[in-house]
């Protein structure tokens, strides 16, 4: 699967614009956001999925579900595809951006990583030069 590079470019910009408050151990809690739940609102955003609904007992504690099947934890299937993301905990070697984000890895450094992903992967999608030697 290839990465949406105008999606990723996208949630780079979002992660770096200092318009979101991180939160850890979900989607989004309230107003504070995972890296993964900042995702889905560039998602939103595009109408891959509609928008969060918000848990409505004490048990939900603030929290926020995305997608078809109310996602709080991890991306929902569909936004993963969008992304073209292979999993639904996306990682970039050994860097995996929702744990990162629980342990409080700012978000700068998470877009960093998410620039690095795509950086690799427009490098291993460009034609290879070959050399040519006449005999």
């Amino acid at each position: 699967m290839s990465l949406n590079v105008e999606a990723i470019t996208e949630l780079i910009t979002e992660l770096r614009s200092g318009k979101y408050i991180q939160g850890r151990a979900a989607l989004r809690r309230s107003d504070h956001y995972c890296c993964l739940g900042i995702a889905c609102e560039v998602a939103v955003r595009h109408g891959v999925i509609e928008s969060p609904v918000a848990g409505d007992t004490s048990f939900d504690d603030g929290k926020y579900y995305y997608g078809p099947f109310r996602d709080a934890a991890y991306l929902p299937e569909v936004v993963r595809d969008w992304f073209g993301f292979d999993d639904k905990a996306p990682r970039y070697g050994d860097f995996v951006f929702a744990w990162a984000n629980d342990d409080g890895v700012p978000f700068e450094k998470i877009a960093d990583q998410f620039q690095l992903m795509l950086e690799a992967d427009q490098a291993s999608s460009l034609p290879v030069a070959h050399s040519h030697k006449d005999g």
